[in-house]
């Protein structure tokens, strides 16, 4: 049972967090990672981040400039503060 309600936390949360990227963010670019173990993000100076999914929440949004190091604990449920802070600070 405690599954299931994360599941459907996480099903609403990305749905809105994809609404407010498409409305108010659409120059951001998405990617979507499933039964992915690693994703590696490249900054412009060519430094690498390698981040390891398996020790990150169930479910959840990465953020990534090139500029900073990715961010990946984001509150979802606050996306459009989230968003603003990372990309315009």
């Amino acid at each position: 049972m405690a599954f299931e309600s994360i599941k459907h936390d996480c099903f609403y949360q990305m749905r809105n967090t994809r609404s407010v990227l498409k409305k108010s963010w659409p120059k951001v670019n998405t990617a979507e990672a499933f039964n992915k173990r690693y994703v590696l993000f490249v900054k412009e100076d060519d430094s690498k981040v390698c981040i390891d999914m398996d020790k990150l929440d169930v479910c959840g949004v990465m953020l990534f400039n090139r500029k900073k190091d990715p961010q990946t604990i984001v509150d979802m449920t606050n996306i459009e503060t989230e968003l603003r802070y990372y990309f315009e600070f």
